[in-house]
Order: C-alpha cells, then structure tokens, then sequence
C-alpha cells in the first residue's frame, strides 16, 4: 500500500515521469484544480488541440469502464496523456467504489481482478497519468475507511493524495501574495479576518478576492471585508458553525430546514457540524490546560479569529457537555450512512440536543 503523498510530490513525480495513477482526496478542492492544471502543463504544455487530455466526470455519465479504455488506449499525436476523472464518489459505499475502479485499472493492465494482493507496475500504462478526483464532499477521510481490505487494495494501485485546508499562515501569505499582483494590499491581521470568513476555502477566496480587487482603492481593510465579503462568504457552513458556537438549536433547525428546501446534502451538513463540535472540544482541552487562544490556534493550526470564537463559545460550556455533543455527532453520522431513517429528521434530533 503506497503511502499519502503531498500535493508538490504529486505533481513533481507525474512531471518528471510521465506516468502514475493518482488519487486527489481531501478538502481543499481549488488545490487539487491547480495541481491537476499543473500536470497537464507539465505533461503536455499548451496542447492547444487538447489532444493529450481526456476528462471522464463519472457523476456526468462517466464511467469506471471508460477510465479503463483511455488507459488502454495509448497517447496519440501527443508525447503522453493526461486522464482526469472527476465526481469518483466514494462516501456513500467505500468499499463498493474502491473495488470497482480497482478492478477497472487492474483488468486494463491485464491482471486478474480476483487477486487480493495485486502486483502492480504503474509502467503498465506508459506515457499515461490518470488523476482520479474525489470532491471534499464525496469522501470523508476516515481511518475506518484506510482500514479496509478494499482500500488498502485500491492503494497498492493508486497513489493517494491528500489535499487539507491549507493553514492559516499559508493562507495569508498567499492572500497578501494575490492581492498584491492585482495592485492591492493587507496587513496580515485582516486577512487572517478574510480567510476566517471564507472558512479557509480557497475557492471562495479566490472569487472573494476578485470582488475585492473590483471594489476596492490600494488597500483592504476589515471594513471592506464586512461590507463587500460577508453577504457572499457567509454560506450555510459558517451559518450552521455560527449556531452551534452560540448554542442556538433553534438556529441549527431553521437552516436545516432551508437546506431541506433546497434539497441540500445531509451528510455534508453533518460534517459542518462535526467538524464544528470537534474544533470546540479541543479548544475547550487547550483552555482547561491553561494555554492562550493563540498558543491553542498555533497547535491545531487554526486560524487564529477562528480560535478566538471558539473560546469565547466554550467558557461557559463544560468539556462533559461538549464530549457528549462530540459523542451525539458521531453516532447521528453512523446513523446516516448505515440507516433508512429519515436524515433530516436525525439532523433536527441531533439540533434539538444542543441546548
């Protein structure tokens, strides 16, 4: 089983070696764009007839038969090809998922897909880089999923890539780095204030920072962000993150109910709220051993105003309360997943609990 590599070692090794089957997980969808737009510059250059290129969207009608047939076919007009494979959405039914495109790839390297413990050369596919792509709310990386005998499979022929929301240093260095090229600049307080707002999403910074750049004279201030940001930036994450800091069920239920509406995605909501819960459990421990909200923002990598409401929210809440919260999240999510029940009803459950 291969181990996780980063983003750089991703894209360096399929540049250098014209061949490797990836897969792009994690949260950070925006870099997992760039770095598949990264190797295909660096595999094919401009392409301008896109020759090298295939994408295959398997939730547009795409399939793990067709991942197989451009892996078989090989690179024409074109020193190599890129194949890129978006929508693989392995949430739902892991297992089922990781086994069928593993069979897929294994077949079209011509070895049986009944073996266990296939050995398989990436120099099957010469020439040839698939980038199998799941978006953040078509996998949650979870030990228990790493742990089965069907990914641990799937990973002896794919090499998994993690994409994490980047940390806020990072993210502040890049904003100031990109406002700077449009001719604007930010003292690094606000735009830690504008990655908070955007939840530390580099897409929705990236066209955060455009309106910015619209907008705004030399400089961005925090009023700017207030006045040209929050309306756009304030989606239903941070609504939902905002209600259970303040402990406001009735809030939790009333944008479930809109995101029901508007036949929103249940599960992608509970990861919102968990991974809400789960950031206050760990600033309420840091609290409780004594440690400052930045001392506390440095050792999870949180962003810095982020971590700073997360301790106004649990003075007031004892670790019991919010081990119990922690706990409730986490068997809501099983029940989800491994359940008919209603989950929209589990959700207002879960919400109702939260007092």
């Amino acid at each position: 089983m291969k181990e996780i590599m980063t983003p750089e070692a991703a894209a360096s090794v399929s540049v250098s070696e014209k061949r490797g089957l990836f897969w792009f997980y994690g949260e950070e969808d925006y870099l997992k764009k760039r770095t598949a737009e990264r190797i295909i510059r660096g595999c094919l250059g401009d392409d301008p007839d896109g020759f090298g290129k295939a994408v295959i969207d398997l939730n547009g009608g795409g399939t793990v038969d067709d991942i197989a047939s451009e892996l078989m076919s090989p690179p024409m007009m074109c020193p190599c090809k890129v194949i890129t494979a978006v929508g693989f959405d392995a949430e739902k039914d892991s297992a089922k998922t990781f086994s069928a495109v593993t069979d897929a790839v294994l077949s079209a390297a011509g070895i049986s897909a009944k073996e266990k413990d296939p050995s398989f050369d990436a120099g099957a596919f010469p020439d040839t880089v698939l980038i199998l792509v799941s978006r953040a709310n078509e996998f949650s990386a979870q030990k228990k999923a790493f742990s089965t005998a069907a990914y641990k499979r799937f990973a002896s022929v794919f090499s998994p890539v993690c994409f994490d929301i980047q940390p806020e240093q990072r993210l502040c260095d890049w904003i100031i780095k990109s406002l700077a090229r449009d001719g604007l600049s930010i003292s690094r307080a606000d735009a830690a204030y504008l990655s908070d707002r955007c939840l530390g999403s580099m897409y929705m910074l990236r066209t955060e920072m455009d309106k910015l750049t619209a907008v705004c004279g030399e400089r961005v201030s925090r009023d700017d962000v207030d006045k040209y940001v929050s309306a756009a930036a304030r989606d239903v994450p941070f609504a939902l993150s905002n209600a259970v800091m303040k402990k406001d069920p009735a809030g939790l239920v009333k944008l479930i109910a809109s995101e029901k509406a508007k036949k929103g995605e249940p599960i992608a909501l509970m990861a919102a709220i968990s991974s809400c819960v789960s950031d206050m459990l760990k600033v309420k421990y840091l609290a409780a051993a004594g440690l400052s909200a930045d001392t506390a923002a440095k050792k999870l990598q949180m962003n810095s105003y982020r971590a700073g409401l997360f301790y106004t929210a649990v003075r007031g809440v004892g670790v019991k309360k919010l081990e119990d919260t922690a706990l409730a999240c986490y068997e809501t999510e099983i029940k989800l997943k491994s359940t008919q029940q209603d989950p929209w009803i589990l959700l207002d459950v879960l919400s109702l609990g939260m007092r």
